[in-house]
């Protein structure tokens, strides 16, 4: 099977889709790369990961310029040759933007991660969350004892409240 990842031909940048054959003749998945080829997309073949890695569309540019050089050196009538084809050798890492400022680039799993300050107010917010549920989920007995009379259930429920109230300010 061969696989052709898609890419944007101006920025270099893989659109995560790709084209896959059976075809084990090159020329043959080829032709059908072409026919399935989006607009303003060249294709590469091989596999890649469209998170981290990119066609270097400069140094593209530049063999495409130079052959073209070379060509019109020859003095050769026969026509421009064709463009040079991107091959797995054009393909570079990339580092994508930072979806936030709360993200940090992690070298190993080349992905943007949450920083541990981050996740720890992730953590945080989620352990408010979970607390405010339980807080809420707690006080239906005590509201029922309160309306029969019960005051120590008033004060339970003032207990409750006191926290949902101070819990209120760490939920995300």
């Amino acid at each position: 099977m061969i696989r052709s990842y898609f890419y944007d031909v101006a920025t270099g940048l893989f659109s995560g889709r790709y084209f896959s054959s059976s075809d084990v003749d090159e020329v043959a998945h080829a032709r059908a790369v072409q026919l399935n080829l989006p607009e303003g997309h060249g294709a590469i073949a091989g596999r890649f990961d469209h998170l981290s890695q990119r066609v270097d569309i400069e140094r593209l540019q530049r063999e495409d310029d130079e052959a073209a050089t070379a060509w019109a050196a020859k003095g050769d009538d026969k026509g421009p040759p064709s463009r040079v084809v991107a091959t797995a050798a054009h393909v570079i890492d990339y580092q994508p933007p930072a979806p936030s400022t709360d993200h940090e680039w992690n070298p190993d799993t080349k992905r943007w991660l949450l920083s541990a300050v981050a996740q720890a107010t992730v953590a945080a917010a989620a352990a408010a969350k979970a607390r405010h549920a339980e807080l809420i989920g707690q006080q239906h007995d005590d509201i029922r004892r309160a309306v029969l009379g019960d005051t120590s259930a008033l004060e339970r429920l003032r207990a409750i409240d006191t926290e949902v109230t101070a819990l209120r300010g760490q939920l995300i």
